[in-house]
């Protein structure tokens, strides 16, 4: 699944609310990330950059935003063990 994490500059992450993304809704809002994504290059870029300053303009502490795909391990996961978690970044964008 792809999602979007916030980073402050002492490298403490956020979760990105899907209404920062361009929509309300969870599905919708992966669904926009992973075409932003599939269609690569410039398009996921700037969908990054554009991503950040709406987020950044309510957490001014963030400093980069990163598009990630992730696969987690649910229950584990809701017990706190995040080791069967695996994350990785496809598209990284910085102040």
């Amino acid at each position: 699944m792809e999602y979007a994490l916030a980073f402050d500059s002492k490298g403490k992450q956020s979760f990105v609310a899907p209404s920062y993304i361009g929509s309300g809704e969870v599905l919708q809002a992966r669904a926009l990330i992973y075409g932003a994504i599939t269609r690569g290059g410039d398009e996921a870029a700037s969908f990054c950059r554009l991503v950040f300053q709406r987020f950044r303009s309510d957490h001014p502490s963030v400093v980069e935003l990163r598009f990630v795909r992730g696969t987690h391990d649910s229950v584990a996961y809701l017990q706190g063990d995040q080791s069967k978690s695996v994350e990785r970044t496809l598209v990284r964008c910085r102040e």
